[in-house]
């Protein structure tokens, strides 16, 4: 499963970016000078992006929740670390519909208390709705009951 997500994932985080704005720093396909300060980030190829992936930001155990869940864990792991996934998989009753909402709530906390974070709002908000989309289009990866993965 983790070779189908992280193709979004890879694609949402896109190449080399060093914006000011940006607690993380230095970039590049999500992985940030910041978390890796070890790493030359300008020079990071994808395959060795994938694998700080696969043992930093994965959990095959995540497999179990089926795709939509286990989706929500990677994505949200790597945008906002694995504990903050962690918090919002124990909240969310079960429903990645519910998980999206509270990732979404959590985005308008940054903003909230940090206004320069402003400036990323919008693609936040774009992410979700292309993570929601990805998921949807997915469905039949689930392995759980319908009702788990569209929140009703």
């Amino acid at each position: 499963m983790f070779d189908k997500l992280i193709s979004f994932v890879l694609e949402e985080e896109g190449g080399y970016v060093n914006h000011p704005s940006d607690p993380g720093g230095e970039t590049k396909f999500g992985i940030s000078k910041r978390s890796y300060p070890d790493v030359d980030i300008k020079n990071l190829t994808k395959p060795q992006a994938i694998e700080i992936y696969r043992k930093d930001y994965w959990k095959d155990e995540w497999e179990k929740l089926g795709l939509p869940l286990a989706m929500c864990m990677l994505d949200t792991s790597v945008n906002m670390g694995m504990s903050r996934a962690n918090k919002f998989l124990s909240g969310c009753g079960g429903s990645y519909v519910t998980f999206l909402q509270l990732r979404i709530a959590r985005y308008k906390e940054i903003v909230a208390n940090r206004p320069a974070s402003q400036v990323f709002m919008k693609g936040w908000m774009n992410r979700m709705a292309r993570l929601r989309r990805f998921i949807d289009g997915n469905k039949e990866d689930t392995g759980v009951p319908n009702n788990s993965r569209t929140g009703s």
